[in-house]
């Protein structure tokens, strides 16, 4: 039974911070510059737990993974309201996004992080090279 109680925790942590990103980003008239201030205290949250996870050697994989999805719909939004709907900005903004997953997976010898930014990463290369 721990193992269940170890996990539906992070689950949880992880699911609500992406509803509430996603109402955040999506559904309010907020600023931007109080969207990324709530977003980022999102990640750092889950950053967070996450660190405090590992050191009690529970697997804090799915916060980590909410963690960068927010971090993506953050950046995405911060471009958009920065650089307009301009594609080229976008795909700077996604590569760097995978960019930072990739060598957040190779730091940290996460393959999930390393596989999503490759696979995520090349398509993106594509378009930019057009």
């Amino acid at each position: 039974m721990p193992e269940i109680k170890g996990f539906l925790s992070p689950l949880t942590y992880s699911t609500c911070t992406i509803l509430i990103s996603l109402f955040v980003i999506y559904f309010t008239e907020l600023s931007i510059v109080l969207q990324t201030t709530i977003l980022a205290s999102f990640v750092g949250l889950l950053a967070g737990i996450g660190i405090y996870y590992t050191k009690k050697q529970l697997s804090p994989l799915l916060l980590y993974m909410a963690a960068a999805c927010i971090l993506l719909l953050a950046s995405i939004e911060i471009s958009g309201a920065l650089f307009g709907e301009s594609p080229f900005e976008m795909y700077i903004t996604l590569f760097l996004n995978y960019i930072l997953w990739v060598s957040a997976g190779l730091k940290w010898s996460l393959t999930y992080f390393s596989l999503s930014g490759m696979a995520r990463g090349n398509p993106v290369n594509y378009f930019i090279l057009l």
